[in-house]
């Protein structure tokens, strides 16, 4: 073997342990962010605990179908906490819908969102309906989701939604919306964000508001429904 060709074998061996090595702390980095972010969040394991590297991957796969947790600190907590069998399930939602309603007001034409949600709420047999307008989708489903969660009424009462912003994602196999919402408490001045993501515009602020309410009740140390009930 030449001179020249046993070089370019020694190069192209160095380049692929280098792209290993870049590779390997391109991991090590991400494993790091997400390690002191868990500790940020009181959520104290060692580097190496198979929960971090479980988050991370879930992480990851999150991130390639487009969510962004830089700006949806409360629902990596969700995502975090709940891989860790820490978030209680308070309630489900069984199906939701929004119409828009379209009128004239004193002659000029005037649209309304009407969202309704089928919420069944844990430690009961029957979901429950509940109905409210708003200036657009977000509005009516963030007013209807929290229009009757039963018990959990008090520790949602002053939650607000404060706002919240869209973005298209192009890609394949198609575009999907990212939905960004900010939440707040009256009372002690909290904020939050939450994200979500979906082909569907709807579905995306859905899920971000659903989000949006666990944090809530999360953070307010809520009981669930069917241990009050018991």
């Amino acid at each position: 073997m030449s001179t020249e060709k046993r070089a370019a074998g020694a190069v192209d061996e160095l380049q692929m342990w280098g792209r290993r090595v870049a590779a390997r702390l391109s991991r090590h980095r991400k494993r790091l962010d997400i390690h002191s972010e868990l500790e940020r969040l009181d959520i104290n394991l060692e580097k190496d605990d198979p929960r971090v590297v479980r988050i991370g991957e879930e992480l990851r796969t999150r991130e390639a179908r487009g969510y962004a947790y830089e700006g949806g600190d409360a629902s990596f907590e969700l995502l975090a906490r709940g891989l860790m069998g820490q978030v209680p399930q308070y309630f489900s939602v069984d199906s939701f819908h929004v119409i828009e309603k379209c009128y004239t007001d004193h002659g000029r034409p005037t649209t309304v969102s009407e969202a309704s949600v089928r919420v069944l709420i844990h430690g009961d047999h029957e979901p429950v309906w509940s109905v409210a307008e708003g200036p657009g989708p977000v509005c009516a489903l963030d007013q209807a989701l929290r229009e009757n969660l039963g018990p959990y009424q008090p520790h949602i009462r002053d939650f607000e939604l404060v706002d919240y912003k869209v973005r298209l994602l192009r890609g394949s196999p198609g575009p999907v919306t990212r939905v960004h919402v900010e939440s707040r408490d009256r009372t002690t001045g909290e904020h939050w964000f939450t994200v979500g993501v979906s082909a569907n515009i709807v579905d995306a602020i859905f899920e971000a508001l659903v989000d949006a309410i666990n944090y809530k009740l999360l953070k307010s140390n809520a009981e669930v429904a069917h241990a009050l009930a018991s």
